[in-house]
């Protein structure tokens, strides 16, 4: 069967997690000013994870959705679907091929509550402050088109299973890369593409 612990879901860091300060001179205002307006997000996505101890590449594709009311949708829909689901303060994970999944409240799950807040500190609706709060960020400038940024995680749950979260993000408002370099030596890779703002996200998954 497949994992459902919190290791099973941390590709969706790339969307997508609180404690010390940073204080705000650090760029993170000037990066995602233009968020501000954005209310949803969604596209589509090539993820691609590199298995250190197997020396092996996995490679999936799907579709996420997200809005600034917390829903979060991340599908995979080859090379077998899966589905997390976060809304109201529950997250879904389902294997349709299975016949299996799992609801959990987050006020009865910490450490699947500190995973979800880091979740939600990188997806596309979010903002400075909740990415200050989540991660100590370092950020590289690229020209006019935007900035990469380094995260490394400020809760002690999601540090110790990540090592750093890579984040390309553009003046629009779009995120199209994000790296997940784990403490384990494995690497998750993800593209996305398509990527709408501002549109309706109702979606039957988000009914449970």
């Amino acid at each position: 069967m497949a994992e459902a612990g919190p290791r099973s879901w941390l590709p969706v860091l790339a969307l997508v997690a609180l404690g010390l300060t940073a204080g705000k001179k650090d760029g993170l205002d000037d990066v995602f000013a233009p968020f501000a307006d954005v209310s949803t997000a969604q596209g589509r996505f090539v993820q691609t994870k590199n298995l250190a101890a197997f020396k092996k590449v996995q490679k999936q594709k799907g579709y996420f959705k997200s809005g600034s009311d917390g829903r979060v949708l991340y599908v995979v829909t080859e090379p077998v679907k899966s589905v997390f689901a976060v809304k109201d303060g529950k997250v879904l994970v389902r294997y349709p091929d299975l016949d299996w999944e799992e609801i959990t409240d987050l006020e009865a799950s910490p450490t699947l509550g500190a995973v979800v807040k880091s979740i939600l500190a990188v997806l596309g609706t979010t903002s400075a402050d909740a990415v200050r709060k989540a991660y100590k960020a370092k950020i590289k400038k690229e020209g006019k088109d935007g900035w990469t940024l380094i995260l490394k995680p400020r809760d002690e749950t999601v540090a110790k299973a990540i090592d750093r979260i890579v984040m390309r993000v553009h003046t629009d408002a779009r995120v199209s890369r994000v790296e997940i370099h784990e403490k384990s030596g494995d690497s998750t890779y993800i593209e996305f593409d398509d990527v709408t703002l501002n549109e309706p996200i109702e979606d039957p998954l988000f009914d449970f």
